[in-house]
């Protein structure tokens, strides 16, 4: 379905996506067109946090190509623990 350079390209966008997000609410970056395109981008990100990790790992089974595709999996797994772990808490 994918290649493995795509899938890498993918998870790194969605893993810079959450870094960027990260750092507009940490240095309280409040501009109205960052607001909407953080509300609006979101949740199809943490969808596509879930879809990718399935994909990048079927196919680092599968394949065992890839050399940037395992430490971007990584990082992504990482990205999704730490944003759905902020949803727990206070």
């Amino acid at each position: 379905m994918f290649s493995p350079k795509q899938l890498t390209t993918f998870n790194l966008i969605i893993v810079g996506y959450f870094i960027i997000v990260y750092l507009t609410d940490y240095f309280k970056i409040d501009f109205v067109l960052i607001g909407v395109i953080k509300e609006l981008a979101t949740i199809p990100f943490l969808i596509a946090q879930l879809i990718f990790i399935f994909l990048s790992l079927q196919s680092i089974l599968r394949h065992k190509k890839g050399r940037w595709l395992l430490p971007s999996a990584i990082l992504l797994i990482l990205s999704s623990l730490l944003t759905i772990g902020s949803f727990f808490c206070f």
